[in-house]
């Protein structure tokens, strides 16, 4: 299988944790005129990003991994339209994230996640 579990776990993940925040993070408001109920809508979203992941068929490779590249790149869509909304210090760790989601690199994505659940955390309820 091109895909591995773990990855679609990590994945299922990083939707999972939005709006969980650890610590205060002053990264700014939204921009552009967005609010941050729009902003908080779409981190939302990032949580409802593998639902269709979680149903594919692992023991079909193709429909799954299939399923794990919509996946990705409706998180990476998601992400873009966040970075356009935010002012700069909250869009370069999106972009970090982004950057980590397209490699594939879900480790780094968990740890490059934190700043914008920590925004989350501040600003959406």
């Amino acid at each position: 299988m091109g895909v591995s579990i773990a990855a679609f776990t990590v994945l299922a993940a990083l939707g999972a944790t939005a709006c969980s925040g650890s610590t205060a993070s002053p990264l700014g408001a939204p921009t552009g005129g967005t609010d941050d109920h729009e902003v908080c809508g779409w981190i939302t979203d990032l949580a409802h990003t593998g639902d269709d992941l979680a149903r594919a068929p692992v023991a079909d490779p193709t429909r799954f991994d299939a399923a794990f590249a919509h996946a990705v790149a409706s998180y990476l869509a998601t992400l873009d339209r966040i970075a356009d909304h935010v002012s700069n210090p909250l869009q370069h760790q999106v972009e970090l994230l982004r950057s980590a989601v397209a490699q594939h690199k879900f480790a780094d994505a968990e740890d490059a996640r934190a700043p914008l659940d920590d925004w989350a955390a501040q600003h959406c309820s």
